[in-house]
């Protein structure tokens, strides 16, 4: 039963020597501690932990309108509203008008900020921030190619 095999691995829990941790590391230090009472190899766990999650983000990247043109953009710095009309001159017409494509610059913005973490593993670094140099104090977005370490 469950109990049983928790009540194996809980004395582990404090002597495991678990590597940098994912998110929900609470999740994720727990079943390190518990790989050997499930019969899994010392870092099975982590190691397909991670493929899953590089999957998942590779996933959202294929199904995003927006990253899959970013990448065909390369360095860019300007609004919002600039940005979708660079991705719009680089989109098929039936891509603008699915439902994904964002309705406004303010949802694309939204759309970018969610995507920061998978834009930066693929190597694009995103920055996000106000022109203080005219009186308009736009919000501009800079994205910048990087090499991935």
């Amino acid at each position: 039963p469950f109990a049983t095999r928790v009540a194996r691995f809980v004395p582990v829990l404090d002597s495991s020597d678990v590597p940098p941790l994912p998110r929900m590391a609470d999740f994720a230090e727990l079943i390190v501690a518990a790989e050997s009472s499930l019969g899994w190899a010392a870092g099975d766990f982590l190691l397909a932990y991670g493929k899953n999650r590089q999957e998942a983000g590779r996933v959202a990247i294929d199904n995003s309108v927006v990253a899959r043109h970013q990448s065909r953009i390369g360095n860019w710095s300007g609004t919002a509203t600039e940005l979708m009309a660079a991705l719009a001159a680089r989109a098929t017409s039936d891509e603008i008008k699915s439902a994904s494509w964002p309705k406004s610059a303010r949802a694309l913005s939204s759309i970018v900020r969610r995507l920061v973490p998978l834009l930066e593993r693929l190597g694009v670094e995103v920055e996000f921030e106000r022109e203080s140099k005219t009186r308009s104090r736009e919000r501009l977005i800079n994205l910048r190619e990087v090499t991935v370490r």
